[in-house]
This record gives C-alpha cells, sequence and structure tokens, in this order.
C-alpha cells in the first residue's frame, strides 16, 4: 500500500539503484484499469465480489521513493524457471517485500546516516566494548552522545589510495574439504556462507536425475552422474541448476575466444567467471570499489586471492583453455524469448547479476 516501506529483491537496474537489498518508500500504484481493483468502499463484506480476483491484474508501475530522495518507477518484472520437477515455469511480480525491519544479515554493509546502540539494561556491562564501522559524518556534541561512550566510531573510508583492509579480510572463501569444491565455489561466487549447503545441492542433483529419467522414458538414471555423497563431487549441472534456483543466474560456457563474441568483446564487464580445472572448481570474480581486478578465489589456497587486472584477463583465460579447463561467465537470466536476448544495450548489467557482498563495499587494497 501507499507509504509502506519496501526492499528491493532482485537486481533490475543497477544505474538506476534499484538492486538487491535497495531500500524505499512506496509513493503511488498506477494502474491501468482501475476497474480492476478489489477495493472496500465500505464496511460490508468484500468476499462474495472474490470472484473478480481472477481477473486482477498487476499494476502498471509502482512509483518508490528512495532515501537520496529520487523517485523510481519499477515496472514488474517476469522470470522463467524450471521448477523441481523439470517444469517451466514463468513469474510476473513486482519484486519487493515489505522493509519496516531487517535481519542483521540483511543489514549488512548497508551505511545509514545516524545508528543509536541502547547500552542499558543487564546486558551490557560498564567495562564492554563495542566497535562500530561507519561512514556516518555527523558532529552532534558530544553532550547527545553521553549514552555512547563506550562505542568507539571508526570511519569507512573507500577511497582506494587510503583502504587498508587486504582482500583476505573481506573476500569469503572456504577452506577445501575433500572434493567439495562445488559448494565451495557456488558460496564464493555469491560471496555468503548461508547458501548452497551439501543437502541442498543433493537434493538438486536427484532433481535433475528424475527429470533426466523421464526425459528418458523411465531408463535408470545413476545419481553418481550428477554428484558423489562419500566425497562431495557434483556435476557442472549441480552448480548451473542452483544458481538459477537461488539467484536466476545462468552459466554460459566460453569454448573459444572469438573476438566476435558479444560476451568477449565485453570481457572487462564481466562480474565472475566459474573455472572447472583438473575436477576442481574455483572462480574469478570482481568487486565494485576495485573493478580493475578479477581475484581468483579458490579453496585450495582461502588466505591468498591471487588479483589478476581485467586488462590481462583474457590471457588468462586463454592460458586455461589450452590447459582443457572449462570456463562458464555468470549471466542474469531472464527468459528464453527473443526479446530478453543479450543485446549491446543491456549486457553490462546481464553481466554483473550476482548480488553486492561486503567486499563490493569497500576498496581493497596490497594489490
Amino acid at each position: 500500500c501507499i507509504g509502506a516501506r519496501v526492499i528491493c529483491r532482485r537486481n533490475i537496474d543497477f544505474d538506476g539503484g534499484m538492486v538487491n537489498g535497495t531500500e524505499a518508500t512506496v509513493k503511488d500504484i498506477v494502474w491501468d484499469d482501475k476497474d480492476n481493483i478489489i477495493l472496500p468502499t465500505s464496511n460490508r463484506c468484500i468476499f462474495p465480489n472474490l470472484d473478480r480476483a481472477m481477473t486482477v491484474t498487476l499494476p502498471k508501475q509502482i512509483e518508490l521513493e528512495l532515501d537520496n530522495g529520487s523517485i523510481y518507477k519499477m515496472l514488474p518484472d517476469e522470470v522463467s524457471f524450471k521448477d523441481k520437477n523439470g517444469i517451466w515455469m514463468t513469474r510476473r511480480q513486482f519484486p519487493l517485500s515489505l522493509g519496516y525491519a531487517i535481519t542483521v544479515h540483511r543489514s549488512q554493509c548497508m551505511t545509514y546516516n545516524k545508528l543509536v546502540v541502547d547500552l542499558t539494561g543487564i546486558n551490557w556491562k560498564p567495562d564492554d566494548q563495542l566497535s562500530l564501522k561507519s561512514s556516518n559524518t555527523d558532529t552532534e556534541p558530544s553532550s547527545k552522545r553521553r549514552h555512547l561512550k563506550r562505542v568507539t566510531c571508526q570511519t569507512s573510508n573507500l577511497d582506494v589510495a587510503k583502504a587498508t583492509r587486504k582482500p583476505e579480510h573481506l573476500i569469503i572463501c572456504e577452506r577445501q574439504e575433500q572434493l567439495f569444491c562445488g559448494r565451495h565455489v557456488l558460496r564464493a561466487l555469491s560471496q555468503t556462507l548461508d547458501l548452497f549447503d551439501d543437502d541442498y545441492l543433493k537434493e538438486v542433483a536427484q532433481n535433475i536425475a528424475a527429470t533426466e529419467q523421464i526425459n528418458r522414458h523411465g531408463e535408470a538414471i545413476q545419481l553418481t552422474e550428477y554428484y558423489y555423497e562419500n566425497t562431495g563431487e557434483y556435476d557442472i549441472q549441480v552448480l548451473k541448476a542452483a544458481l538459477m534456483n537461488i539467484f536466476n543466474i545462468d552459466l554460459i560456457q566460453i569454448g573459444t575466444l572469438q573476438p566476435n563474441s558479444l560476451i568477449l568483446s565485453h570481457i572487462k564487464d564481466v562480474q565472475a567467471f566459474l573455472i572447472q580445472q583438473n575436477y576442481h572448481y574455483y572462480c574469478l570474480r570482481r568487486f565494485r570499489l576495485t573493478e580493475d581486478y578479477f581475484f581468483k578465489i579458490d579453496s585450495k589456497n582461502p588466505t591468498y586471492h591471487e588479483p589478476i587486472h581485467r586488462d590481462n584477463i583474457l590471457n588468462f583465460l586463454k592460458s586455461l583453455l589450452e590447459h582443457g579447463s572449462n570456463i562458464c561467465v555468470t549471466v542474469q537470466y531472464i527468459s528464453d524469448a527473443i526479446e530478453d536476448e543479450i543485446t549491446t544495450d543491456n549486457i553490462k548489467t546481464r553481466l554483473w547479476a550476482l548480488p553486492d557482498a561486503p567486499a563490493d563495499r569497500e576498496a581493497l587494497v596490497n594489490i
């Protein structure tokens, strides 16, 4: 409803600032035909009119006021995907959730003008220390901040020349466990440890096997074609399906480095590559405030992330292909319709498909 506080749940428009996690307030809801709207005009029961609900359409657009005061006009977003039974489905919606309150995980790396911390009560003792990172430049008199005297505020500087955070401090990378590099690389790509656990990946593999068995008219399919439970080895199809299910991201394989390829002609705009080298997965990923470099994120070497300047990325990929590696690019998937194909107009947005991570919000140094 108008006035509601909402959060965007998808990367829609990077240039317009409407990305996963953007907070906004609903200012207006614009309809094509107001006759399709069911509104309670009185205190009488509206349930007898619910047969009209089948004809209700989505609004033409929703006008959102961003925190900087600008107005963003959001149009319905349509995505196509396969369910767990392999059936193609299309969903058309406004990717918004109510955002009056958010979890601590969602608030990670957000910047707010003011932060109030209540240090009273039984959970705090006189000697407790709380360290906060903030970009707040508000200089209120100390008399107004007496209740925050135990809070140490540090200003986060995003200037590349003055930043002090090493890539290893911010980039998420698990240490290699048996052959679970499939799980490791998905978490490295998404920069979160909360997704892609092994139970989920096994379920994805089982669904792929079940779908393939249907396509082969009941022919028996071995699950080991897609994963080995004892070692944690996952087929690339499992990783591809998992990324599609969670982020609506497709993996497009690069077989040759043909300069006339649309993706390769925009190779410097790619956000991430997934590499399969000798049955081992790792990724190359860029971050917003250090966009000139790809970082090699490999679970075999979790304490060092080799930086590769994007001017040199083609030579690096060429060497991988010469040694038989498989290379995939992460691309935002919309649908298989012709009008949703990747074009020169949308390729930059489509190539930056993964949600922002802590390493996107702070310049990385020691490169």
